[in-house]
């Protein structure tokens, strides 16, 4: 028989390397899914459209007989799928809500030689799962701010390589934060992907040990950090890096000054009203001139005095000020861990 298990247990099936099986259709998949899951579809989308036509319109057993018609073909490339998958043959199988796909896919793979696990609830169950956990959890966070051009996050990078506890947003998000975040960056995932993700990273943390967040505005990109990890996050104390203007200026350069010039116009036009008309087209013309320093410079003075708005907008807990006059984030990280082991923060 399957072994019917609780989200976090199915969850837990990964940290064995035992692969989880996701019987929804495509479509579903692409929507959402658990990370790390692999779509397996019992039905293709068209299917499973019809199936449901059937179960609405006609009756249930209608809907299953139209099901077996659709499955009897397939059964002998899954089973054969599933084989080279699950190499010690056992896998973890979840459908949409527990029902009929997840079980007779289990039916057919255990009668196949597979050990089984189910997901007890499928899908559903799971996002209850990532929503209580992210409105739940007691993560003790720590901010680290800086003007743009800080290297904030190839420093939470670093920090991850020291075995810090990180939660990266800017790369869980593909986006680095700014209007200009987006550029050269894969596409955004959904917004339910990255509520799934970020439970998945939080999830994996020590809840005895800090967790380095960037501090962000509340929007990277086209998502929203959720409500619950945002309230964390704005009564977190906060580290503040204060990096030399030119310095920051350089690594900006470094950061896009190879990039496609007509996407730093076209991102320089989206913030055309809130820079300035003036400011923005002036940087445009740079630009075009080729004077990518010269649009830089106009880009940092804009962000500078929005995060120092920002920063004056966020009701910190605690705020401690680190000033540094370099960008080797080596040297950054250990500045930062000299100062977080003097507990000004009230962390452990």
């Amino acid at each position: 028989m399957p072994v019917l298990l609780e989200s976090q247990e199915f969850l837990d099936l990964r940290r064995r390397n035992i692969p989880i099986l996701d019987v929804r259709s495509p479509g579903e998949f692409m929507h959402a899914h658990i990370p790390g899951a692999l779509n397996f579809p019992l039905f293709d989308d068209e299917e499973r459209s019809e199936i449901g036509t059937l179960y609405k319109q006609v009756s249930s057993e209608a809907a299953m007989v139209r099901g077996l018609e659709f499955v009897g073909p397939k059964m002998a490339g899954l089973v054969r799928n599933a084989g080279e998958l699950g190499k010690d043959k056992v896998l973890g199988v979840h459908c949409a809500r527990g029902g009929k796909r997840s079980e007779s896919m289990a039916w057919l793979l255990e009668n196949s030689g597979f050990q089984v696990y189910l997901l007890r609830g499928g899908y559903k169950l799971y996002r209850r799962h990532v929503l209580d956990s992210l409105d739940k959890g007691a993560w003790p966070i720590l901010l680290l701010s800086g003007m743009t051009g800080s290297r904030k996050t190839e420093v939470l990078k670093e920090l991850a390589i020291r075995g810090e506890q990180v939660l990266d947003l800017e790369t869980l998000a593909n986006h680095k934060g700014s209007a200009f975040g987006h550029i050269g960056q894969e596409a955004q995932p959904g917004y339910e992907t990255f509520e799934n993700i970020l439970s998945d990273t939080l999830n994996g943390f020590d809840t005895q040990r800090v967790v380095w967040v960037e501090g962000e505005s509340r929007h990277i990109g086209r998502l929203m950090i959720p409500q619950p990890i945002w309230d964390r996050m704005r009564s977190a104390p906060l580290i503040h890096l204060e990096i030399p203007a030119e310095i920051r200026l350089e690594n900006i350069l470094q950061a896009y000054g190879d990039l496609d010039r007509e996407s730093l116009i076209s991102a320089f036009r989206r913030v055309r009203l809130r820079m300035g008309p003036q400011h923005s087209d002036q940087a445009i013309r740079h630009l075009e001139e080729g004077d990518v320093r010269a649009a830089a410079r106009i880009a940092l003075d804009y962000y500078d005095r929005l995060y120092g708005f920002h920063l004056k907008e966020q009701r910190m807990a605690s705020v401690a000020k680190l000033a540094l006059e370099t960008n080797d984030v080596g040297l950054m990280a250990e500045k930062l861990l000299e100062l977080q082991r003097t507990k000004p923060h009230g962390y452990q």
